[in-house]
């Protein structure tokens, strides 16, 4: 078996399925895609029963170390207040995710947050207040913070910022 065949992972899986590409592809770095939103009414082997994402965050966020690529998408939902009540407060918003982002991701290179419903905030203490060393491309679509995050306090390549609204200035003037 090629481990680097397994590294694909998304909240969209079962847990089953998550724990099989764990398992299956050891020690490769993980790209993972995150999707919010409201939970299934069905479910199979391979995609999630009803609300299995907050578990599958873990699972995932368990593997925090191999994570490379990281993948945020908000546009399943269109209210904070809807997916509350379908996720009983558990996944209500992507500050929920950012408080899991305080684990140590040393491999991750690319950071994408999309959330055309909400306009997310980026807060400053993404990554407990200090970047991943590795992080190299940053995309933010409808996504707002302050100039002063983490995120632009690095080494990028490459930064792309659409339809999102930061204050201040990059420079910390």
């Amino acid at each position: 078996q090629t481990p680097e065949l397994w590294n694909a992972v998304s909240t969209h899986f079962s847990l089953e399925r998550l724990r099989r590409i764990r398992n299956l592809s050891k020690s490769s770095p993980l790209h993972v895609w995150i999707s919010l939103g409201t939970e299934t009414d069905g479910g199979s082997p391979f995609f999630e029963a009803g609300n299995e994402r907050y578990q599958a965050l873990a699972l995932v966020f368990s593997q925090a170390h191999r994570i490379r690529t990281l993948r945020i998408n908000m546009h399943y939902w269109s209210s904070a207040e809807h997916f509350q009540s379908q996720a009983h407060g558990k996944i209500a918003s992507l500050e929920a995710v950012v408080e899991k982002l305080s684990s140590s991701l040393p491999l991750l290179e690319l950071f994408e947050v999309d959330d055309v419903y909400n306009r997310a905030h980026i807060p400053d203490n993404i990554f407990s207040g200090i970047p991943p060393p590795t992080l190299r491309i940053v995309k933010l679509d409808y996504c707002a913070g302050s100039a002063t995050c983490p995120l632009f306090q690095t080494s990028l390549t490459s930064l792309t910022l659409s339809n999102s609204q930061f204050g201040g200035s990059l420079d910390g003037t």
